[in-house]
């Protein structure tokens, strides 16, 4: 399955963002104005970890992304040393989205090769 780019994690992203497919998890019953703000706010979180797995392994870094069913994903990445896994996290930083990494390490979504070879670099 791919979105037409060939990138089958946008794919998944692009599936879930379907109205009908929230319904349907929702027992037939579109969430509230509330919980469908929460839904796209979770689902631009995906986006943005998304992309920055596809520019983390043009770099020939590997990731892994955990979704869990409650809470928000999450995207792990080994540090160049090997000694440890580095969480990812995607947050709403004022009007737009960012890293967060290693302790308070932070760049802007919109700059995902950016934040990519700052990542790929952690070596601690």
């Amino acid at each position: 399955m791919t979105d037409g780019t060939g990138n089958p994690l946008e794919a998944l992203a692009a599936e879930h963002a379907r109205p009908g497919l929230r319904a349907e998890v929702h027992g037939g019953t579109p969430p509230a104005a509330g919980a469908d703000a929460a839904a796209e706010g979770k689902l631009e979180r995906l986006r943005i970890l998304v992309r920055l797995m596809t520019d983390l392994r043009a770099l020939g870094r590997g990731s892994w992304l955990a979704l869990p069913v409650t809470g928000e994903p999450v995207l792990y990445v080994r540090v160049r040393s090997g000694a440890r896994q580095m969480a990812v996290l995607g947050v709403q930083d004022g009007g737009g989205w960012s890293y967060l990494w290693d302790g308070g390490q932070k760049a802007a979504a919109d700059g995902t090769l950016i934040a990519a070879r700052q990542i790929a670099s952690v070596d601690r």
